[in-house]
């Protein structure tokens, strides 16, 4: 399933803030270098406990560094554990248990270090990855012919270029995105939680380079402001996994693009469960409209009805069954859709997505998986 994608436009000294609270997760990255620790746990009441431990090191690309990479672990007392990479803001694993004591890691992921900076959105590559569970950013999905105008303080409209790296267009941030930078890290615990908050800063001109860069024949900009993006993941023994970040544009005289999303393939079944199971399972999405695109997956600029399409998910269907149905018109090879929105943003927004249900883990003849889930959303001036 293609992600949702929230377009936010910061202005000087703004700050956008978002809660989520889901069965999966997200992290930040900053380029700051640690030292290798030996595993540290914070306790906290009710059989909640957070690890830290050593995975690797890699070069973080804002600095030139080979930097150290940790995996936080983050566990409840019913037996439910999610490990979080400081490498992209990662979720690697998401356990989670099941009737008859059994559990399994619902989301994809890889197993070592290495297999994600090679795999999973390298910088350079004829592809650009699968992007398994990490933070996308600063702007998640297409922009088309990776090129954007916005009006500057002093300035009027000004246009800015970043890296094509998704046919003719920029996709998920560029070719080094916010999922291949390290991200700085700390345990953190509350009132029945505990979990691990993450930090990126982004400077001004991120993903810019100079002419015959990979992605950029006449050079690229790169995005405007410097800005500052803080992740927070907790559990909670409710089997809760709670998300929050906010972003703040720490340039006083410039305006800037974010549209931050995660990028978690699940399968209720487990991941290393058999070929085919997630298309048996049961989805329901109460989104009425999705929005058709160009052949390289620009929007067209209008959102469609779902319903007589295959994305019309509004009652419970088998996944499976949409997927294999290519009769959609307008070029949308996938499941993209719009939640009507509740308010308009002013200089600060927060948005609630809470997602439950059970994990069941069948046999081969019945795969089911039931969600429900709830969107809220608030705008408030930033202080």
């Amino acid at each position: 399933m293609r992600e949702i994608g929230r377009h936010r436009r910061l202005r000087g000294k703004a700050a956008i803030g978002l809660a989520a609270m889901v069965a999966l997760a997200v992290g930040g990255s900053l380029a700051a270098s640690q030292a290798v620790a030996a595993p540290r746990v914070s306790a906290a009441s009710g059989g909640l406990s957070v690890t830290k431990h050593f995975f690797g090191s890699t070069v973080e690309p804002y600095t030139g560094k080979n930097t150290a990479v940790f995996r936080y672990t983050l566990r409840n007392a019913n037996g439910m554990k999610v490990q979080i990479l400081t490498y992209g803001g990662t979720v690697q694993t998401i356990w989670v248990p099941g009737r008859n004591g059994r559990s399994a890691d619902v989301v994809l992921g890889f197993k070592t270090l290495a297999d994600y900076v090679k795999f999973n959105s390298p910088p350079v590559a004829p592809t650009t990855g699968v992007y398994f569970g990490e933070t996308v950013g600063r702007y998640a999905n297409r922009i088309a012919k990776g090129q954007f105008s916005l009006d500057q303080p002093g300035q009027g409209k000004v246009t800015y270029t970043l890296p094509v790296n998704n046919g003719p267009n920029a996709l998920h941030g560029g070719i080094v995105g916010f999922g291949n930078h390290i991200w700085a890290s700390q345990a953190v615990t509350g009132n029945g939680s505990v979990g691990v908050q993450l930090t990126l800063n982004s400077p001004n001109g991120d993903e810019g380079a100079p002419a015959g860069s990979p992605g950029c024949p006449n050079g690229c900009t790169g995005y405007p402001a410097a800005i500052k993006v803080i992740l927070t993941y907790s559990l909670n023994n409710q089997n809760q996994l709670v998300l929050h970040y906010t972003t703040t544009n720490l340039s006083s005289n410039l305006n800037t693009i974010v549209n931050l999303t995660i990028h978690r393939y699940f399968n209720l079944a487990g991941e290393s469960s058999f070929p085919g199971s997630a298309y048996r399972q049961l989805i329901q999405i109460n989104a009425n409209k999705y929005t058709p695109t160009d052949t390289t997956s620009i929007p067209l600029g209008f959102n469609a009805s779902v319903f007589g399409t295959p994305f019309d998910f509004t009652r419970l269907f088998q996944m499976g069954a949409r997927i294999a149905d290519v009769s959609a018109p307008d070029n949308s090879p996938g499941f993209l859709f719009c939640v009507p929105p509740r308010s308009t943003m002013s200089s600060a927004w927060s948005t609630i997505l809470v997602i439950s249900g059970s994990v069941n883990f069948p046999s081969r003849r019945s795969t089911k998986a039931t969600f429900s889930a709830t969107v809220s959303e608030s705008n408030s001036a930033a202080p």
